[in-house]
């Protein structure tokens, strides 16, 4: 488990993206919401970070934070419908 850890940690630190903080989380929820909420509170228009922030609350069962989320990701991602689809799923 730590050396999985430490391998996405090495993938996000080398710019990696967004979808690392999401692959580490199954092994830690918590740090991978805490990585992704810094990386969007850094980079606020990284439509990409903020669909997958939706989707780490999503599996932890957030509807409401991960509608938000999504909220944000299909703004700033205005032609990918992944995320009003996703939106809409959480109620939107």
């Amino acid at each position: 488990r730590e050396e999985a850890l430490d391998l996405y940690q090495r993938a996000i630190d080398a710019g990696g993206g967004a979808e690392w903080w999401a692959r580490m989380a199954p092994l830690a929820p918590e740090r991978a919401v805490a990585g992704l909420r810094a990386h969007v509170e850094a980079a606020p228009e990284a439509g990409a970070a903020w669909g997958a922030l939706g989707d780490l609350y999503r599996a932890q069962g957030d509807r409401e934070a991960a509608r938000a989320a999504y909220d944000k990701a299909r703004t700033l991602e205005s032609t990918s419908l992944v995320y009003e689809i996703r939106y809409r799923q959480m109620g939107g």
